[in-house]
């Protein structure tokens, strides 16, 4: 097996104490809703560059984990970010939420909107749904920034196993929709996915509202059941995109030692490991993950 050497090395950032991180959602200002098979997705559309930036956030989240690189990244591209199917304030009575049903609604928003190339980046479970979207519309999707990316690396995920289980997924929805109990897990949760920063109260209260919407949880575990990363593991030799990978030294959700098993899958795979970086490096250090974009989409395709 060829070693992977990431062609690009970040310096270790000036350590900096535990702080609170200052929620204010950004993003609803700028929401629309399109329908599409099956229910509506809601997005936000932004700038004015002649490339687009497609971002798909990790579950069970929405748009606003990418409001700060959203902002950087509209004063130089066309920036799209959506609530998944299921998510956030998208439609909750899809049924199929596996990736390739998910990967097809977000085709097929893009048609809608009239976009047909982008570049498409994806947090967690919204990397999965990224790369199942390049390999099933070629045509639509340029390149891929996947941040700590689940279902490539391989082995499958304990929280996935665990919510395929039917009784342990009761137990799950009913902790979940129990309010006292359930806010105190989804905080835990949340802070494990931070490592330079902790999430304030009002983060913790607005993605845990969106739970207790009618048919959240039940989307949120259908997306956990339907979600079969060996399927995706299959097919990755057919994924011939060029891919940067973005992964925090940090990161007590996914470890980093997972980076290394995606450049292996990959065959045109730039990896960039941030120290210090949790679970959603482009919330902690938005700079940090704006300057790589920037980098990574100036390459052409002729690099070595």
């Amino acid at each position: 097996m060829n070693t992977i050497i990431p062609r690009w090395q970040e310096q270790e950032p000036a350590s900096a104490p535990l702080s609170m991180l200052a929620f204010e959602d950004r993003m609803s200002r700028l929401a629309r809703v399109q329908g599409v098979s099956g229910g509506q997705i809601r997005y936000a559309l932004a700038g004015e560059g002649p490339e687009t930036i497609l971002f798909l956030h990790g579950i069970p989240l929405s748009m606003q984990t990418w409001q700060d690189l959203f902002f950087r990244l509209a004063r130089g591209y066309r920036v799209l970010a959506i609530d998944m199917p299921g998510f956030g304030q998208s439609g909750k009575a899809f049924e199929d939420y596996s990736l390739d049903a998910t990967s097809a609604r977000v085709a097929e928003l893009c048609r809608a909107l009239g976009i047909g190339r982008l570049h498409v980046a994806g947090s967690s479970f919204g990397a999965a749904v990224a790369s199942v979207l390049a390999l099933n519309e070629p045509e639509l999707v340029d390149r891929l920034m996947l941040i700590n990316s689940v279902g490539i690396a391989g082995g499958t995920h304990a929280v996935e196993r665990a919510a395929r289980i039917g009784l342990v997924r009761q137990i799950m929805r009913s902790a979940l929709l129990r309010e006292n109990i359930g806010i105190r897990i989804f905080r835990a949760k949340m802070q494990a996915s931070y490592a330079a920063h902790e999430p304030d109260d009002a983060m913790v209260t607005y993605y845990y509202r969106q739970l207790l919407e009618p048919g959240a949880t039940d989307s949120f575990l259908m997306t956990l059941r339907q979600f079969r990363e060996r399927d995706l593991q299959a097919r990755l030799p057919d994924l011939r995109k060029p891919v940067l990978s973005i992964w925090g030294t940090q990161d007590k959700v996914l470890p980093v030692k997972k980076s290394v098993g995606i450049q292996t899958r990959l065959g045109d795979c730039w990896s960039v490991v941030l120290p210090g970086a949790g679970h959603l490096p482009h919330e902690e250090f938005p700079d940090r993950c704006a300057s790589l974009f920037h980098r990574f989409l100036s390459l052409d395709d002729t690099r070595a």
